[in-house]
């Protein structure tokens, strides 16, 4: 679930993340808000094109199936904030 908080001028949206297709959304949408392309964003960081890609459209690998489960055993929610979106 997204929110929208105004404070002053500035609008703040936050994500509450509890699986990797929510993450994939929040991150493509803060990149777009970046201003960067997929192919950009996988330059920056010194992946393929397909890993920007895999990660927006939330492929699940083994290491974030297993943060969400540890997440939801121990009952904590995990919250991305930005002042792009």
């Amino acid at each position: 679930m997204d929110t929208s908080l105004h404070t002053g001028t500035a609008v703040e949206r936050s994500f509450r993340v509890y699986n990797p297709k929510v993450l994939g959304i929040a991150l493509g949408e803060a990149r777009r808000s970046a201003g960067l392309t997929q192919s950009e964003m996988a330059d920056r960081i010194g992946v393929d094109r397909s890993y920007i890609s895999e990660m927006e459209n939330g492929k699940e690998t083994e290491q974030l199936r297993r943060l969400f489960q540890v997440l939801r055993e121990l009952d904590i929610k995990m919250l991305l904030q930005s002042d792009l979106w």
